[in-house]
């Protein structure tokens, strides 16, 4: 009996598992043909994509997107300039199909947009695809960080604390007792008045967005300052915090 309900959790898990990894996606082209033989390749290479619609105009678009709330979409670069993908690219990653290389959009050369040239190459499609995998579920990671931190908050007697993921779980800080945030790459370094070696998964553009309220800084495109523990800044470009550490401040930044 053991025995048999270890295999149903083991299914159950990995059912839910396979259930969180599952991206929803709609795709928009004006080619109807496209759409259909886009939609195949998509089933045959990522079998957690689901296509939940085909839409060549932006009327139809609009109601499967109301409908599905997708996190991915695929859309011809010939509806780039329409507000509908502006309203939405904060909620869902975009990756735009190119009709040729001649008439590659501006906005798309200037910008962080992943693209596909037709006729669509399987070896691009994959490393587009799977980069744009890593990001949502890694949106969707600190989604649910967020709603945990925010849930456990609810019961923390002080007020102004944050809670920090960090490899062993989470730390709940005081916010006035935090120096300064250090970029590391895709993670950040918090230092506090009483630890120097907090490492955080998140990066630091999460911690500008959860600070600045508090009277935080960016200084630097490395350092996210308290404002509290400036003990001197020198003309050159230089803040000194309170536990006498060197912070740089970049050139459009100097004061």
């Amino acid at each position: 009996m053991y025995f048999i309900n270890a295999i149903i959790f083991l299914f159950l898990r990995n059912s839910i598992l396979k259930f969180n990894q599952m991206i929803s996606s709609i795709l928009i082209d004006k080619d109807r043909r496209f759409l259909e033989s886009f939609e195949y390749l998509l089933q045959n290479h990522f079998p957690f994509i689901e296509v939940n619609g085909k839409a060549n105009c932006i009327n139809h678009f609009n109601e499967l997107s109301t409908k599905a709330s997708p996190d991915l979409l695929f859309v011809n670069s010939d509806f780039l300039n329409n507000p509908t993908f502006s309203a939405i690219q904060n909620k869902a990653e975009l990756i735009f199909i190119l009709n040729d290389k001649q008439n590659l959009p501006d906005t798309v050369v200037s910008s962080s947009f992943n693209y596909l040239l037709k006729p669509i190459q399987r070896l691009d499609l994959i490393n587009i695809v799977n980069n744009a995998k890593y990001r949502i579920l890694a949106q969707r990671e600190r989604n649910k960080n967020n709603r945990l931190i925010r849930s456990l908050l609810k019961f923390h007697p002080q007020k102004e604390i944050i809670g920090i993921p960090t490899i062993e779980g989470y730390e709940f800080i005081a916010v006035k007792k935090i120096i300064r945030c250090e970029g590391l790459q895709k993670c950040t370094r918090v230092v506090t008045v009483e630890k120097s070696n907090i490492v955080s998964s998140y990066n630091l553009g999460e911690f500008k967005k959860i600070l600045e309220p508090f009277g935080f800084f960016l200084p630097h495109r490395s350092f996210l300052i308290n404002l509290k523990h400036i003990k001197k800044y020198q003309k050159e470009g230089t803040i000194t915090m309170s536990d006498n550490s060197s912070v740089p401040v970049a050139r459009r930044r100097k004061w």
